[in-house]
């Protein structure tokens, strides 16, 4: 609008259109339209705020569940580790005591381990263990099967027992004492008595010098007998007890002389795979405390991304508001200096 001032003083109104909307900023919006332009903006900030909060949501949350894994594959690590020692000292504790008891204590180990080894399989950050849980696995198959000759072994000899050749061994004894007590030879029965002790020394002792005594008195025995005016029914029922007590009494130490000397195969196969174990543990505590050292990281960017995103949001919106407070201020402005100028009685007002 143009407005003249003629030179008697009247001033003149021009109606007509200038076009100075169009040369301000967002001159040719309505309030209304740039109300709905702020708004927009206000959209467009909560949905950016949406989106970087979901991102570190994401990251952070991704970050804990491998810290969880990792933890788990700790544990894993640990039970594999405890469990195998567990087996070494129940096999020990078998070697000392003979006690076929430990056998439900031994096999429960086991499972616990393999239970462990398959699910920390099942993990891909475990893939690296490949070889360790592959190994761990050879030896602990090895390792039971030593163990199960092991107990079939013992459970065959039965000391201790009712069943096995311990057992069959005292029914000999007793047999065979009561066999020369009947046949006026109780002064031998000592003799018996003896190798019985004997036997029970030499396997305890390991030392095979111990077998050839005691082959020396059987023969000594078998020599007397043959030699004792005994009747013929005697004499065989005598000897057969006697050959039987022998073999019985020789089976019974060779087969613990045997175990004896198998015994140094469960250490073989214990350093067969110690290294594994010794990996398997150093790995887990390793990827354990990355991911935990992840999760620490993760929680100072999510401080830092939040706030930043905040204030770069504020700014966003502080900024657009005030250009949109600029282009209601502006034109305004000008009327207002338009105005003045006509107060003034300026000869040509824009």
């Amino acid at each position: 609008m143009a407005i003249h001032a003629a030179r008697n003083d009247e001033v003149e109104y021009d109606t007509a259109s200038t076009g100075f909307g169009d040369k301000t900023f967002l001159g040719g919006l309505s309030l209304g339209a740039r109300s709905w332009l702020y708004f927009l903006a206000c959209l467009i900030a909560a949905t950016a705020f949406g989106a970087l909060y979901y991102h570190v949501d994401q990251r952070l949350d991704q970050a804990l569940q491998n810290l969880q894994r990792a933890a788990r594959i700790d544990e894993l690590a640990n039970t594999v580790e405890r469990g195998t020692y567990s087996l070494q000292a129940r096999q020990r504790k078998f070697l000392l005591t003979r006690d076929t008891e430990i056998a439900a204590g031994f096999s429960a180990d086991l499972a616990d381990v393999s239970a462990a080894l398959d699910e920390l399989f099942s993990y891909p950050e475990a893939q690296p263990l490949a070889q360790h849980v592959t190994t761990i696995r050879d030896g602990l198959v090895q390792y039971d099967q030593q163990f199960q000759t092991f107990l079939n072994a013992e459970r065959e000899i039965g000391a201790g027992t009712d069943d096995g050749l311990s057992a069959q061994l005292r029914r000999t004894s007793a047999d065979l004492r009561a066999a020369f007590r009947d046949s006026g030879n109780a002064n031998l029965i000592n003799q018996v008595e003896r190798i019985d002790q004997q036997g029970e020394e030499t396997i305890l002792s390991g030392s095979k010098k111990g077998v050839e005594e005691i082959r020396k008195r059987y023969e000594a025995l078998h020599a007397f007998v043959d030699a004792a005016n005994l009747d013929d029914q005697q004499k065989a029922r005598i000897d057969d007890l006697l050959k039987r007590h022998e073999t019985q009494m020789l089976s019974i130490i060779n087969a613990r002389f045997e175990l004896a000397d198998q015994t140094r195969r469960f250490e073989e196969l214990f350093d067969y795979f110690v290294p594994s174990l010794t990996g398997l543990a150093g790995f887990s505590e390793r990827l354990r405390i990355q991911a935990a050292a992840e999760v620490r990281n993760m929680q100072l960017f999510a401080r830092y991304t939040i706030v930043g995103g905040s204030m770069a949001i504020v700014l966003w919106l502080f900024f657009f508001g005030l250009l949109l407070i600029k282009s209601l201020s502006g034109p305004a402005k000008r009327i207002a200096d338009a105005t003045e100028r006509i107060a003034r009685r300026a000869s040509h007002v824009s």
